[in-house]
């Protein structure tokens, strides 16, 4: 049963994504990590909502393939 859903997976990245989109979710990661970093005040001082902004704006081609390739 893994096996079958790890084969769909990578069929899903080797025909859809891009050479970038797998930097994308790289980097959408550590966006997140930062996020969650901004609970404790004294590691970082931006406002939250530039991390949910970055967030979305760079995972967003992820997210439409990802659900472009469910149809």
């Amino acid at each position: 049963m893994f096996s079958k859903l790890f084969d769909k997976r990578m069929n899903l990245i080797r025909n859809h994504f891009q050479w970038y989109d797998l930097s994308l979710i790289k980097i959408s990661s550590m966006v997140f990590a930062l996020l969650v970093a901004k609970y404790w005040d004294w590691l970082l001082n931006a406002e939250w909502y530039w991390y949910v902004f970055i967030l979305l704006l760079i995972s967003a081609r992820f997210m439409y393939l990802n659900y472009l390739s469910r149809k």
